[in-house]
């Protein structure tokens, strides 16, 4: 049974490099939602084997066919008089961390402020080795803007569902005898839509100080630095017949496709999504170039949500429309993604490049 609904392209780094936020403040990864398609697939049970059978063409995904991926994240700190009121103030920010242009009022539907029993160092290795402990959450709160402002008071801030905090109650969260800043680190962020610990934009730090004077944290274009490196160029493409949807795609044998592209264990049943995106007018070096808004650049797009199984047939996949997947031809590049869903870390499991033969 195939069942419809609109795609979500490719996540974006900037998602990716924070996806731990993401998890812990939504619980968004638990529900299986990834990079994934447009339609809901029941997968068929794995019979192995390569070529072409029965079934049309069949395609055994390997490591060498794999990309290989890695990326970290630092951010900006603020030291600000503790036990205080804050100004959170993002008037000057015109574009977010992934250099993309952002409107500092109507890009921004809320500033959330979140504080975690971790140092900044344990942090941030802590997102880059998708190792957070979402229990050493102690607090969390946000601030609607309703799009009409750059600028927020800690005390404006309410608790996940809108209820209201006494400013005796927030600044106990400030105060450096309760929470020494030696063990704990407070973050802000924008973001854009209203799902708590979604559509982050851009985030910085801040702590509370007894010896600091000033009570603003200034976000700024250079409040969050990524960093990244990708390469699609070393894989071996996966060629499948020109203009043929009948391939079916499998990731079941581990003893050919042994790791993710992040270097982690393979583990089939971790695949939620399966997705293949087309780019016109882009070389490989190009789209390792921008792979930052890759999902703005797909001309293409169509995915599937697996149910169950550990492959699946590329024509089960479908764009917006509901329009099954053709194919592919010469034109630009194509991508194949395999997303695992359940996972702190979205980024691809595996991302390879189509190629097409007669």
């Amino acid at each position: 049974m195939i069942q419809h609904y609109p795609p979500t392209k490719f996540q974006s780094l900037a998602a990716l490099t924070i996806a731990a936020l993401v998890v812990a403040c939504s619980g968004a990864a638990e529900d299986g939602a990834g990079a994934g398609g447009s339609a809901a697939v029941q997968g068929g049970a794995p019979n192995g084997g390569g070529g072409e059978g029965g079934d049309g063409h069949r395609v055994i995904l390997t490591d060498e066919m794999n990309y290989a991926f890695s990326s970290s994240l630092s951010a900006a700190t603020t030291r600000v008089r503790a036990n205080a009121d804050i100004s959170f103030d993002w008037s000057a920010v015109t574009q977010d961390m992934q250099g993309r242009e952002m409107d500092p009022i109507a890009d921004v539907d809320m500033a959330q402020v979140m504080l975690w029993r971790y140092d900044e160092e344990s942090f941030l290795a802590g997102i880059d080795e998708e190792e957070l402990e979402t229990g050493r959450i102690a607090a969390m709160a946000y601030c609607d803007t309703e799009r009409a402002r750059d600028t927020c008071q800690f005390f404006d801030l309410v608790a996940p569902g809108g209820i209201a905090l006494s400013p005796e109650a927030l600044l106990e969260y400030v105060d450096p005898e309760i929470y020494p800043p030696s063990e704990h680190i407070w973050i802000v962020t924008l973001n854009t839509g209203s799902a708590f610990g979604q559509g982050i934009r851009l985030l910085a730090f801040f702590q509370p100080d007894e010896g600091e004077a000033g009570t603003t944290v200034a976000l700024t274009n250079d409040s969050t630095t990524l960093s990244y490196t990708v390469d699609l160029t070393q894989l071996e493409p996966i060629s499948i017949p020109r203009r043929a949807g009948d391939v079916t795609v499998s990731w079941v044998d581990v003893d050919q496709l042994t790791t993710n592209g992040m270097g982690a264990a393979w583990v089939p049943t971790r695949i939620t999504d399966v997705a293949i995106a087309h780019y016109v007018g882009y070389t490989v070096a190009d789209l390792e170039e921008q792979f930052l808004v890759l999902e703005d650049l797909a001309s293409e797009y169509y995915g599937a949500r697996l149910n169950t199984g550990q492959e699946v047939r590329l024509s089960e996949l479908v764009d917006e429309t509901g329009s099954a997947f053709p194919g592919i031809d010469d034109d630009g590049v194509w991508l194949l993604s395999l997303i695992c869903g359940s996972c702190r870390n979205p980024a691809p499991w595996f991302l390879s490049i189509l190629s097409p033969r007669d």
